[in-house]
């Protein structure tokens, strides 16, 4: 009876792995990648530029003039319709169905961050504690079942709530002024739940509930290399280990309870940038820069047969000083799905600096668009079809 109901539980949990929800969400989360306001306009990290902090690259410890301090707090608006083409008895489409539309809004602390350097000699020195959100879980789903009399029959309702963070320390080190190295520290800690609930109008028939809810705890090292060719062209590298996560999970099948264990591995990140400055009246910044994300090594001891794909990030963002010395950000990017490379995201931001002294505000927003099929997302035969909006705004102060 014992194993029975735990594979009973390890099933539920699978399912819950890949619930109906927006893409990535339900699964293994969608990661948050931009630190602050800078990096949200341009969809990167933004790993070359000198003000970017350590939390995005643990070599920028070295550059903090002497003291620089970072708050960026996040609204996310995410928005899922799903339609299925009806077609009459002649095999002619007479249309879409629409199945569901999901909409919803989350507020929520993006990163704290904390630099300080000094000279030591002719070696400058760095160190930054900091956190930020790394891996998002929140999401909403229903979809609705109605008979030929359009009369509610059944509801299947999924609620995923949760966030994994990382707290990180990181040091650094200039020894000259065109190069700098760091390496940095990272506790992730997080709760992920999925709520599935499958609820009957008929009063005769009873309602399914399955909850999962999953602790997790792990750590990551990252390092970093910074460095300028010359005043105007500099250059960025930071690369982030894999994340062993272990998880205490409680499985709540209709009036049963369970706990589990679970192991996820999360992968690793390699990030390259470059960015230069052009002589100008005006003066601008364009930035570039790739990561690679290889998500085909995440594993999950409670889902043995997952096979994801690397994700590869491509980002252009650019800061433009207007003739009243407000910079101005704008860019674009665009990132596959670790379901499928054919499945991709392409978002644009824009954003701006409000100097006030030494107190810095920068207000950023994106958005972007994805359609696909269920199919390919799955590797199955859905003809559903979804299109996915997403749109964020980012505040961050900063004070340096």
């Amino acid at each position: 009876m014992k194993t029975t109901i735990i594979t009973a539980a390890a099933l539920a949990l699978a399912a819950s792995a890949w619930a109906a929800g927006l893409l990535e969400y339900d699964g293994y989360g969608s990661q948050s990648y931009a630190v602050g306001a800078d990096g949200q306009a341009g969809g990167a990290r933004c790993v070359s530029l000198d003000r970017a902090g350590h939390l995005a690259n643990p070599a920028l410890a070295a550059l903090a003039s002497p003291i620089e301090a970072q708050a960026s707090f996040q609204a996310s608006w995410r928005r899922e319709t799903r339609n299925r083409e009806v077609f009459d008895s002649y095999s002619n489409s007479v249309g879409l169905n629409t199945e569901s539309v999901n909409s919803e809004t989350h507020v929520y602390l993006k990163s704290l961050s904390l630099g300080y350097a000094r000279p030591l000699g002719p070696v400058r020195l760095g160190a930054g504690a900091g956190l930020a959100a790394e891996y998002d879980f929140d999401y909403s789903y229903r979809k609705e079942i109605r008979d030929y009399f359009f009369a509610l029959t059944r509801a299947d309702v999924i609620k995923g709530k949760g966030r994994i963070y990382g707290v990180t320390g990181s040091l650094a080190c200039q020894p000259l002024p065109f190069i700098a190295v760091g390496a940095g520290f990272t506790r992730l800690t997080g709760r992920q739940t999925v709520d599935r609930n499958i609820l009957l109008e008929d009063p005769t028939s009873a309602d399914t509930a399955t909850s999962t809810g999953s602790d997790y705890a792990g750590t990551r090292a990252n390092f970093g290399l910074w460095g300028a060719v010359t005043s105007r062209l500099q250059w960025g590298v930071a690369i982030r280990t894999g994340a062993k996560l272990d998880a205490d999970v409680d499985v709540t099948l209709s009036d049963t309870a369970f706990t589990l264990d679970r192991t996820v591995t999360y992968p690793g990140e390699y990030a390259l940038a470059v960015t230069y400055r052009p002589a100008n009246a005006f003066p601008a910044t364009v930035t570039l820069e790739y990561a690679h994300i290889p998500w085909q090594q995440l594993s999950d001891d409670r889902n043995p047969d997952l096979r994801l794909t690397a994700v590869n990030r491509y980002s252009v963002a650019i800061v433009h000083t207007m003739a009243d010395a407000v910079p101005v950000r704008f860019g674009v990017s665009f990132a596959n799905s670790y379901l499928s490379t054919g499945i991709g995201l392409a978002s644009a931001g824009l954003g701006a600096d409000l100097p006030w002294g030494r107190l810095n505000t920068q207000l950023a927003a994106s958005v972007g668009k994805r359609s696909y099929n269920l199919g390919q997302a799955y590797g199955t035969d859905d003809p559903v079809n979804i299109t996915e909006t997403v749109a964020d705004v980012v505040l961050t102060f900063s004070l340096r």
